[in-house]
C-alpha cells in the first residue's frame, strides 16, 4: 500500500488516502479528486507525477540535490506526514499492517492538524467524535471481532 497524503477546527486539514500501488494512475485520480485545476503544486522527481504540468502549476525539487529550491519549493508537509507514521511505527504499534493502515493515517493526520491545538480542544473533539456516532469497525474488536482487510478495499470509509 502507498500513503498520498494532501494538505474543522484547525488551520490545515490533512487529507490521506491508501491506495494499492504508487502509480501516475492512481496519483492523478487523487489529485483530480482532491487538488483545484490550476492549484500550485509541489512534489518531489517521482514519475507518479509526471502529469501534473498539464492540470497544475506544478514545481518539483531534486532531493539529490537539495532539500528545498532557492524559490522555496518543497514537499515538506509530506516529509513532516512521513516522519510522524514513522514515529509512530517505531514508538508506538511497533508494525504497519495493510488492515489497519487507513486507521494509523488518519491518526497520524489527526495529530498533525492539531499538534498547535490546545488539550483541552483535542479532547473535546475525540470525545465529540466518540460518542456522536459510534464506530461500526471497532465495535466488537475487544471481543475477537475484527474486520478481514483494510477498509478502503472492503468497499468504504
Amino acid at each position: 500500500s502507498t500513503l498520498f497524503p494532501y494538505t474543522t477546527l484547525f488551520r490545515s486539514r490533512t487529507i490521506v488516502e491508501v491506495v494499492p500501488v504508487e502509480s501516475q494512475d492512481w496519483a492523478n485520480k487523487l489529485a483530480k479528486g482532491f487538488i483545484k485545476k490550476g492549484a500550485k503544486v509541489m512534489t518531489d522527481e517521482h514519475p507518479a507525477y509526471g502529469q501534473y504540468m498539464a492540470r497544475y502549476d506544478h514545481a518539483t525539487v531534486n532531493h539529490s540535490f537539495e532539500f528545498s529550491t532557492d524559490a522555496g519549493v518543497n514537499n515538506n508537509q509530506a516529509e513532516s506526514f512521513f516522519a510522524c507514521m514513522r514515529h509512530m511505527v517505531w514508538g508506538q504499534i511497533h508494525r504497519l499492517t495493510p488492515k489497519y493502515m487507513y486507521d494509523y493515517t488518519t491518526e497520524v493526520a489527526w495529530r498533525e492538524d492539531a499538534r498547535r491545538t490546545p488539550t483541552s480542544v483535542q479532547v473535546e473533539q475525540i470525545l465529540g467524535m466518540a460518542l456522536k456516532r459510534p464506530s461500526t469497525w471497532w465495535r466488537g474488536n475487544w471481543q475477537g471481532h475484527h474486520r478481514d482487510q483494510e477498509i478502503l478495499f472492503m468497499g468504504g470509509k
